[in-house]
């Protein structure tokens, strides 16, 4: 299973991490609302979703050493998350895994094609009281599956093979103010690399900073920038 992906990654010049030292347990769940509520992202939009390109994820790495150590990181196809919900997750991971809130790692691609979550640039809405009841039943949705998916990657550990690499990417801009082309970027692409103990890939974790404004339509959607 894809954590996540990019086309323009290559993986080349792979640095093992002692491979036999580490287990990594791997699982994803659909955090599409089911309902269509207010995307977020755009102040401008005037109307809640239309439909589904393709389903939101949340999807969960949980990692332990030859120590014992374990760390938890997960993605997620939203606008970004809440401490309220970060440490409310976390908490709750606490309790049924014994991970603490300082290994676990909660991320949002910044997608705008996602709904609304609860607390984010909450002034940037004029919502009815029944918009705000579908962004309220969301957010405690979100909260269940977060937690699920973490308890579920933290107990399918298994002996896994790690390699890390570095490529480019060159898409994102700098737009501090305003479009900026000459201004500093980074357009490294750290890679992560899970395979089984065969070589079977099962996970590639990456990272690239950019502002995902590329899509503007009314669709549930987890395309990266």
């Amino acid at each position: 299973m894809i954590l996540s992906w990019l086309a323009v990654v290559i993986v080349c010049g792979q640095v093992p991490l002692h491979a036999s030292d580490w287990q990594v347990g791997v699982a994803r769940i659909d955090i599409t609302p089911a309902k269509k509520i207010w995307l977020a992202g755009y102040a401008s939009r005037t109307k809640p979703a239309e439909g589904t390109t393709h389903p939101l994820w949340a999807k969960a790495l949980v990692f332990k050493d030859e120590r014992g150590n374990r760390a938890a990181i997960v993605t997620t196809d939203l606008i970004g998350l809440t401490r309220e919900l970060s440490d409310a997750v976390s908490a709750r991971v606490a309790r049924e895994t014994g991970m603490t809130r300082k290994q676990i790692l909660l991320n949002s691609s910044h997608t705008h094609c996602s709904p609304v979550v609860r607390g984010c640039a909450p002034l940037a809405y004029d919502f009815t009281s029944e918009q705000q009841q579908d962004v309220d039943h969301y957010a405690k949705v979100l909260e269940e599956k977060l937690v699920k998916v973490i308890v579920s990657a933290s107990r399918s550990l298994k002996p896994a093979q790690l390699s890390y690499s570095e490529d480019q990417a060159s898409f994102a801009m700098n737009r501090r103010g305003r479009i900026n082309p000459d201004g500093p970027v980074d357009h490294t692409v750290p890679v992560l690399k899970i395979s089984d103990p065969a070589g079977k890939l099962q996970a590639i974790l990456f990272g690239y900073a950019c502002h995902n404004t590329t899509l503007a339509f009314f669709e549930y959607c987890g395309d990266y920038a």
